[in-house]
């Protein structure tokens, strides 16, 4: 991670010793002075079309020169003559916007160090060999109101929004709404399911409680099924009680009924 990012996302820092032997962090220490020592000291080559794969800034002298430092660098052909009119001339708009004050404060902002006027001088001279095709079309820029020319085609314009923008801006409003809908989509479901959750406990409740009545009611109808079976046990043990005094009694009275002798009466008279 570079330093400015570093320090940004609040990562302690440690000192450094430069080549000077001067102990500093790179909060303290000028990192642009290592780009203006290298162009000074030959380390940049003066024709901006040579290589550059021998740069090094590494440990220069100088005793606010942050040792570790590292250019970062933007390669173009040299011969656009073949691009469109303007694609070329946007391309060289840009390039020119990056080198600019105002592209630089942006390189700054977002925690990188602003180009040294010296190695600015160098990419100027390097788009200065660019060979644009002919009726290049130049855009310029608005950085402050120019009354109807603002409006212009192949005007960048700080300060006026195209269409497109303003669209933009409306889409990210109707994102933020309907993210603000999911919101409370979301919270509105997650009641639902809280409410629906306590449905099926209490359906649990009551299914366990059914079961148990019924399990009672199976209980209460086998015992009184067995009841039932005992009484009508009793009644067939009754009637046949009754049936064998019936049978004892017929007999009885069967074996009790008079009989006459064979012997020859006896005639009586007065």
């Amino acid at each position: 991670i570079d330093s400015g990012h570093g320090i940004a996302s609040g990562l302690a820092e440690i000192a450094l010793q430069n080549f000077d032997g001067v102990f500093l962090k790179s909060s303290a220490a000028d990192v642009g002075a290592a780009a203006t020592r290298g162009i000074d000291s030959g380390v940049f080559p003066t024709d901006p079309s040579a290589s550059f794969a021998d740069v090094e800034l590494f440990d220069l002298p100088g005793p606010t020169t942050w040792p570790i430092t590292m250019v970062t660098y933007i390669y173009l052909e040299k011969d656009w003559s073949t691009k469109d009119r303007e694609t070329a001339g946007l391309l060289e708009a840009f390039m020119r916007f990056i080198i600019s004050p105002e592209g630089q404060a942006l390189a700054k902002e977002n925690m990188f160090v602003e180009m040294p006027a010296a190695l600015i001088t160098l990419a100027n001279k390097a788009l200065s060999m660019v060979t644009l095709p002919e009726g290049t079309i130049p855009f310029t820029r608005e950085s402050s109101t120019l009354s109807q020319a603002g409006q212009q085609a192949y005007v960048i314009s700080d300060k006026r929004k195209s269409f497109a923008d303003y669209e933009r801006k409306e889409l990210l409003k109707e994102l933020a709404q309907t993210k603000a809908s999911n919101g409370l989509l979301l919270d509105t479901l997650a009641q639902e399911n809280d409410l629906f959750q306590q449905t099926l406990a209490d359906l649990e409740d009551e299914h366990e409680a059914y079961e148990r009545a019924v399990q009672y009611v199976d209980e209460q109808s086998s015992n009184a099924a067995m009841a039932i079976g005992g009484l009508i046990m009793g009644i067939l043990a009754l009637i046949l009680s009754l049936i064998a005094l019936l049978v004892a009694l017929c007999k009885r009275n069967t074996t009790s009924s008079p009989t006459f002798s064979s012997r020859p009466g006896v005639e009586l008279k007065n």
